[in-house]
Order: C-alpha cells, then sequence, then structure tokens
C-alpha cells in the first residue's frame, strides 16, 4: 500500500503515467484510485470528448490502441479504462474476441504521451511470465490492492469519517469489523452512516456502532458464538430469541455455528503447527482477520473439547432433521452445552 500512497500523491501532482495497471482482491479500492486518476487528468467541460472504458471481454484491444493514439480535445490527456483484461492474467482467453497482443505490447513500449490507459480487473495475481505484464511491469505503473491488513483497513475507515469531521475509535473499528467482516464497500457505508450520526467533530464508538450497524445474519451468528465461548448463556439467547423472531430456521443457524467452531478448531491445529496469521488464511481461504478471531475464540479451549463440540452438534443436526427434537429446543439444549 506504500507504492499505492506513492503514486496517488503524484497524480495529485499532476504526474501521469500513460500506463497504469490495477488489480487486486478489493474493488473498491480499485474504483477509488481509477477514480482519482480521471479526476485530476481529464477537464469536466471536455468530460465527453476524452474518456473512454472498454471491456475485453467484448472489445478487441486494438480499438483502445487506436482510441489512445487519438488526440485529446480541448485537453491535455485522454484517460481509456480498459476493464476485464484477462489476458493479464491466467485466465483462458474468451475466443469470441481476437486481441491482437503483438499490437499491445508494441504501444507499451512507446505509449502516446497524450493518453493514460487505465487496466483495471479484481484480479487476485497477474501472470508474471508473460511478455506483455512484463512490459507494462517496465513502462507503467503495476498496483495491488487489498484489504488484507487489519491496520490499512483501520486507516481507509478513519480517513473516511475524517472527510465528515468524525473521529473513529479502534475500539469502534474493531467491533465494526466483528459485525461486517472485511467487506470494505460495506463498511464504508457503515462510516458514512455513522458518521453523520455523531456530526462534526464527533466520535464514532463502540456503543454508536452497535447503536447503528446493520446486521446480518453471519454477524448475528458471529456474535452468538462469542457470547457461547466467552460462557454467557444470557445474551447467547437474547440474539438466539431475535434470530427465530426473525424467522431464521434452527437448522440453518446450527451449521453455522458448526462452520464457525470448525474455523476455530482449524486455527488452533494450524498455530500449534507453526503457521502465521497470513499462512492459515491462505490455507484456509479465510480473511486474516477472520483467522485472528478464532484464534481469539479459541483461547482457553483444547482442542479435544472443540472436537467433542462439533461431535455433539452433528448430533443435534442428525435429531433435527429426523424430528427426533424439536429444532428450537435442541438448538437451545446445546448453546446451553457449549457454554457450561
Amino acid at each position: 500500500m506504500l507504492q499505492v500512497a506513492s503514486v496517488r500523491n503524484e497524480i495529485r501532482q499532476k504526474k501521469f503515467s500513460p500506463l497504469y495497471v490495477l488489480y487486486g482482491t478489493e474493488p473498491y479500492l480499485i474504483e477509488e484510485f481509477q477514480r482519482t486518476i480521471i479526476d485530476h487528468a481529464v477537464d469536466k467541460e471536455a468530460f465527453e470528448f476524452n474518456f473512454a472504458q472498454y471491456d475485453m471481454e467484448e472489445t478487441p484491444v486494438q480499438q483502445v490502441i487506436e482510441d489512445a493514439q487519438t488526440l485529446p480535445f480541448l485537453g491535455e490527456y485522454r484517460v481509456i479504462v480498459v476493464k476485464n483484461p484477462f489476458f493479464l492474467t491466467g485466465k483462458q482467453e474468451k475466443k469470441s474476441v481476437e486481441h491482437d497482443l503483438d499490437r499491445l505490447e508494441r504501444y507499451v513500449e512507446a505509449p502516446s504521451p497524450h493518453a493514460i490507459v487505465i487496466f483495471s480487473g479484481s484480479y487476485e495475481k497477474l501472470d508474471q511470465r508473460k511478455k506483455i505484464v512484463k512490459r507494462l511491469k517496465k513502462n507503467g505503473e503495476l498496483l495491488s490492492f487489498s484489504t488484507e491488513n487489519e491496520k490499512v483497513i483501520f486507516e481507509l475507515l478513519r480517513e473516511r469519517a475524517e472527510t465528515y469531521g468524525a473521529v473513529l475509535t479502534q475500539q469502534a473499528n474493531e467491533r465494526l469489523l466483528q459485525l461486517v467482516g472485511p467487506h470494505l464497500s460495506r463498511l464504508i457505508g457503515e462510516i458514512d452512516k455513522m458518521a453523520l450520526y455523531a456530526g462534526d467533530g464527533g466520535e464514532i464508538t463502540a456503543d454508536v456502532v452497535d447503536l447503528l450497524c446493520a446486521k446480518t445474519l453471519e454477524s448475528n451468528v458471529f456474535a452468538l458464538v462469542d457470547r457461547v465461548v466467552r460462557r454467557n448463556l444470557p445474551e447467547a439467547f437474547v440474539i438466539l430469541n431475535d434470530l427465530i423472531k426473525q424467522k431464521e430456521d434452527p437448522i440453518r443457524l446450527l451449521a453455522l455455528l458448526v462452520r464457525q467452531f470448525r474455523i476455530i478448531f482449524q486455527v488452533k491445529q494450524l498455530k500449534e503447527s507453526g503457521y502465521t496469521q497470513g499462512q492459515m488464511a491462505k490455507r484456509l481461504s479465510l480473511h486474516p482477520y477472520a483467522v485472528k478471531v478464532a484464534a481469539q475464540q479459541g483461547k482457553g479451549f483444547e482442542k479435544e473439547r472443540l472436537l467433542q463440540w462439533l461431535s455433539e452438534m452433528t448430533e443435534t443436526d442428525f435429531a433435527m432433521k429426523t424430528g427426533k427434537m424439536d429444532k428450537r429446543l435442541a438448538l437451545e439444549l446445546i448453546l446451553t452445552k457449549l457454554a457450561r
């Protein structure tokens, strides 16, 4: 993210690269950076003449090159956004569109000084072995966008709150992540709402988050697990009753509980084997923050106890599905056992 910040500062000073490749797992950040380039490079009065966007799953890249070689009208630059440039990745090429990548490589070696071409796609990684990727890296800016670092998320949300004159506390940030998860577009929406509520000079606290944050099924189940591992059965039952009132199926709720306890067990097992948080996240296909939370929830519990709980929940699931027990009663009983 340091490279991203440095390049953003250059853009704000109107120091542009002719070529940008924006990729990663966080489309919100990609769109935000793309908007920064457009806002600083294209005059609003001439926007319709000097901005274009193409989808590489529908349009050949040759058309992009022809557009980039056209002089801007009433402005210094033309900005061209190239969406879904799958030919920069290991994805199989679409046969419905024929891309002349040799011509693109020649353009990248000598790009137009009057055009800014932005390749933009939500790809986890590029194929660094490809000649076109190597040339783009040499002659342009390759920027990766993700939010795997909790500190990065906090800084982004804190800066967003500051645009409204509000202050986001660390405790509120942690609570918001617990309820929403590391989904940046949703987090930004929640921050906008809470900052307006707090007002200029106000503070977004954990209490404000609890008051205003939209609750999802997953966040409620997370809160339920949190109360169970802390052996706070009264609050666990309050959350469960609210979920039942919302017509949530006890069998589905149990399945989500099993999933979270299985993650807790897997994280504990991998941690004992010497895995780092990042390695566990990759192994389990989870966000690092989810791994961190699971590790915290598993503190004070032996693996054998967690395995026993998983076994008992499996038995409860069978009893619920076969009609041997009332579904709600079965769920209440297993929660009581877990929190004992």
